[in-house]
């Protein structure tokens, strides 16, 4: 169709969008409905002008301009963009190649299908001595975190969880870690993230809000976002599962789930873990932010890191791009220090607290114990441990099943204390105690 390939127009059916190519900045941009027919009427007018046919200007209406837009749908898909084929990601001076040695800049045409880029130059030689030492070493607790999120969040540059790996940072107010998480969002996921709400993923029309997303951010969640009834389905978007999304009177899509997923959080977070440890083990990244507010705080200091070093934060990720992709060559995933593994294996032990209690802390023996005390003694494991301890309530109700698992013991009524007689189980006592 002439509109489409003098225009440089394009039809998405997945996310239902008209582009036209804008040769500066060599990207596609997406046009509402508006623009779309003010540019089908534009062309009629200019086709009449140049071939002096007055008789076309009575039919220039909104409804031919509409019908012509019908025909672009079919005429003029929406082509796949290179940055999904390959290891590349469009920046303001061109298309950025990460799959050499080395990154190499090239020049980018309508062909490349770009409909988003990074604002900013790639500068192989740019710094970022701002960003590093008043943002990122100060807040991390761990300094070697410091090359954990250069790889994790360098390669974020390009679409398509690799790694199969979420990463959670957790912190408490001022320590830095919104700061970071807003810094990489106006820099490099701008235009590609969505917000990640567990609660709301078993719904319906929740993940199609993903499509033509590759970056699912979550803020300052409560403690219990991942252990809602939700939390499991982060296993599928980030393990590269095919699954189905709905949209709203819009029919049904095809997605996989290779999603970069980024959570912050201010207090610790537990796993509804559901006998699948070794997948959730295999799937985070934890890092602990611990750094005091400051005294003074610097306002917009996100947006003045990205203008004043946005080129030098730009060619870090870059590095750890390329070492990240070197470390999934030698081993298929993120290589970690054990003080790293170790705070994955903290999150795995605290999520499963009542069970490994009951498991290591009562034996079998020659005693017995009420509910109530293995309660009071759970909760003084958890605050040894600097746990958040289950609810009394759910802790009870869970017990029983627990030590017949276990122990081998079931729940009775007449566990005596104080001439009174108390729940609890026979024929098992404290581990201390043995």
């Amino acid at each position: 169709m002439k509109y489409a390939s003098d225009e440089g127009i394009a039809y998405c059916a997945k996310t239902s969008t008209f582009y036209s190519y804008e040769p500066s900045p060599a990207a596609w941009v997406p046009r509402d409905e508006e623009w779309m027919v003010w540019s089908a009427s534009s062309f009629l007018k200019q086709v009449a002008d140049k071939k002096d046919a007055i008789m076309l200007l009575p039919k220039r209406t909104p409804s031919l301009a509409k019908s012509m837009l019908k025909f672009v749908k079919g005429c003029s898909p929406m082509g796949t963009p290179v940055t999904s084929l390959q290891e590349c990601v469009a920046v303001k001076n061109g298309m950025l190649y990460l799959s050499d040695a080395k990154p190499v800049l090239r020049p980018r045409g309508p062909e490349d299908w770009v409909t988003s880029y990074i604002a900013v130059d790639y500068n192989p030689d740019a710094t970022c001595p701002r960003f590093l030492n008043e943002v990122l070493k100060p807040a991390l607790k761990d300094p070697n975190d410091v090359s954990l999120m250069q790889r994790d969040w360098g390669r974020t540059l390009v679409p398509g969880n690799k790694a199969q790996r979420f990463s959670i940072v957790v912190g408490g107010g001022g320590s830095g870690k919104s700061l970071v998480i807003s810094v990489f969002e106006k820099l490099i996921w701008k235009g590609r993230f969505a917000h990640l709400r567990t609660n709301h993923l078993p719904t319906r029309f929740e993940t199609h809000n993903f499509q033509g997303k590759d970056v699912l951010v979550a803020k300052d969640v409560p403690p219990e976002f991942l252990s809602n009834g939700g939390a499991a389905m982060l296993k599928s978007l980030t393990g590269g599962d095919h699954f189905q999304t709905e949209k709203k009177y819009g029919g049904k899509f095809e997605m996989r789930g290779d999603f970069y997923v980024n959570v912050t959080s201010n207090s610790r977070l537990t796993i509804a873990i559901q006998d699948d440890e070794q997948a959730w083990r295999r799937r985070m990244l934890v890092y602990i932010m611990d750094r005091l507010a400051p005294e003074r705080i610097i306002p917009h200091f996100a947006d003045i890191i990205v203008e004043e070093e946005g080129e030098g934060v730009l060619a870090w990720l870059a590095e750890g791009y390329m070492a990240h992709r070197a470390e999934l060559q030698e081993k298929g995933d993120f290589i970690l220090t054990d003080e790293q593994r170790q705070r994955i294996e903290d999150v795995i032990l605290e999520s499963k607290g009542q069970t490994e209690f009951v498991r290591t802390n009562v034996v079998a023996g020659d005693g017995d114990l009420t509910s109530d005390e293995i309660y009071q003694r759970y909760i003084a494991e958890c605050r040894a441990r600097g746990w958040k301890p289950t609810s009394r309530q759910k802790f009870l109700k869970e017990l029983p099943d627990l030590m017949e698992e276990f122990h081998d013991t079931g729940k009775r009524n007449d566990i005596m204390r104080a001439d009174s007689a108390r729940k609890g189980f026979k024929r098992v006592q404290f581990a201390a105690a043995a």
